[in-house]
């Protein structure tokens, strides 16, 4: 199970294809009359759904959760998962009804300390007894209900980042962060006909080439009709084919034209890399997988008035600094690790004196990519960080498998209030180890201070759970975790405090409305490195 130091959820296809041909002739309502009465995705009802999924999810609060104050506590647990469910129904706090209370207080004099969450099945058989409730005799609302409880016990945890994910979106990858996927390289919608439809495809990707093009309606895969999917069962059952390939029948507009073009393609799906790294200047990536230039916040204007490539950087007096190098880590995957080391051990450094990493609005990632994204850096065996198990346990974590950054070129690290976890790991990896400078224009990057992972619910029928399993200390034993000492609403400790402070006021940001260029964190950054060359 991969630990992670953030995530960032992303369900999204892509597609290697090869012909394009018409078939069928247009009808007028659009719809060619071969399609397909046999459903792609079929519809599944549960015959049962157990509230005792709660006892699940406490026992692993109870073994792996770093808050254990209340992850103890089976009375918050139980109280807190009661209010979720008559909450979820429109009931506020103070009128559950009584009834439904005598239930969970029976529980809780009679569990000595260990609930049973099941006892929430018996709340349910009374509420459908209420006609005004009946409709939690469906499959699909009793199963929200179900979902509302378990979000009710991760909320009394106290955890800021826990959270839940149902089983649809889990079950399709929403909690990958791999930094690659097996798809279609598209993105999608419901079209007004309720028609999955292709809302935009990646640049350079197959599905680009193949001829697919946004608007088109996918109305078959493989002979099957797809009239009954929602896109994330769509997506689900295209990852469950064992056979990459597929064809599909779509659906095209007419130009001028209220009837619709059916084509027949044939896709064969590719595992697709995504990029999440971005430089200046630009690097070529292996495999055919483009360039690291998109992403790279700053633009020339040409004279058309239009954007052009990145410019070199410059200060507030226009003196540029073509011998600084610039990386964007937009999230810390499994991908983005292997792409900088390739950016990393490519690079001339002779070329440069400098390098800006800019980290900002960065959610984290991987623990293994951050580790060696520092490594990178870092050329001695120091500690990159400190973890704090549920059990108190402090443990040393360090890494030094390759350095490809010279010892004695500056580095500074852009950060800002959205920067969370893997960037703060990273950042005081190398800052606490005299390696790099922080530069921010908040007083603090985001107080993402844990260690966490995901905990399928029955091998994913019920979702799955996000939790704090460790809390990181920096190098020098700094707390970066966000922490209400005296529950007065403010966090008194979290996040990283910068070196070099750069407040935005509004100007700025009205300048940086208009124009991109005009960064102020990334002046800072640049008259740090441009001075400490002139030592």
């Amino acid at each position: 199970m991969k630990k992670f130091f953030g995530f960032l959820v992303v369900v999204a296809l892509a597609v290697s294809a090869c012909s394009a041909s018409p078939s069928g002739s247009p009808s007028a309502t659009g719809l060619p009359d071969q399609i397909s009465s046999d459903p792609l995705c079929q519809a599944v009802e549960r015959t049962r759904i157990d509230f005792g999924v709660m006892n699940d999810v406490a026992l692993l609060l109870d073994k792996y959760s770093v808050f254990q104050d209340t992850a103890t506590n089976p009375r918050l647990l139980l109280n807190n998962t009661h209010e979720a469910i008559w909450n979820y129904l429109g009931v506020p706090t103070s009128n559950i009804p009584q009834w439904s209370r005598d239930i969970v207080d029976a529980e809780i004099a009679r569990s000595n300390g260990r609930t049973d969450f099941s006892v929430f099945n018996r709340i349910y058989q009374e509420l459908i007894k209420d006609a005004s409730y009946a409709d939690l005799k469906d499959p699909a609302r009793l199963e929200e209900l179900v979902q509302a409880s378990i979000k009710g016990v991760i909320d009394a945890l106290g955890d800021p980042f826990a959270s839940y994910m149902s089983a649809d979106i889990y079950l399709t990858g929403g909690a990958d962060n791999s930094g690659s996927y097996r798809g279609l390289g598209v993105t999608l919608r419901t079209n007004s006909r309720g028609e999955i439809t292709i809302d935009s495809t990646t640049d350079g990707n197959p599905a680009q080439k193949a001829g697919l093009k946004t608007g088109d309606a996918v109305l078959e895969v493989n002979g099957l009709s797809t009239l009954s999917c929602s896109i994330r069962q769509f997506t689900l059952r295209l990852k469950s084919l064992s056979d990459p390939r597929l064809k599909m029948t779509i659906a095209r507009e007419v130009a001028l034209s209220t009837e619709r073009e059916i084509l027949t393609i044939e896709v064969t799906m590719e595992n697709i890399q995504q990029v999440h790294l971005s430089t200046y200047p630009a690097v070529t990536l292996p495999y055919g997988r483009g360039d690291t230039s998109d992403g790279v916040p700053y633009r020339c204007s040409e004279a058309d008035g239009s954007y052009g490539l990145p410019c070199p950087f410059a200060d507030d007096d226009g003196n540029g600094y073509p011998d600084i190098f610039y990386i964007r880590i937009h999230e810390f995957s499994g991908q983005m690790a292997q792409d900088l080391e390739y950016v990393l051990s490519t690079t001339d450094w002779s070329l440069y004196e400098g390098i800006a990493v800019d980290v900002r609005d960065n959610p984290g990632g991987w623990v293994s990519a951050t580790l060696d994204a520092v490594d990178f850096f870092l050329a001695t065996d120091d500690v990159i960080f400190i973890q704090r198990d549920a059990a108190g346990v402090m443990t040393n974590t360090r890494q030094n498998r390759v350095t490809y950054v010279p010892e004695d070129m500056p580095v500074v690290i852009l950060m800002n209030n959205n920067s969370y976890s893997g960037a703060e790991v990273f950042a005081a990896g190398l800052r606490d180890n005299g390696r790099a400078v922080i530069v921010n224009s908040y007083d603090r990057s985001g107080g993402k201070g844990s260690v966490n992972r995901w905990f399928t619910l029955r091998n994913g029928e019920y979702g799955a759970v996000y939790v704090s399993i460790a809390l990181w200390l920096t190098p020098s034993g700094e707390m970066v975790e966000k922490m209400d000492l005296d529950d007065d609403g403010y966090y008194e400790v979290g996040g990283l405090a910068p070196d070099i402070y750069e407040p935005w006021s509004d100007e700025d940001f009205t300048k940086n409305n208009r124009d991109v260029n005009h960064d102020p964190t990334m002046e800072s950054a640049l008259d740090y490195i441009h001075g400490q060359l002139s030592k």
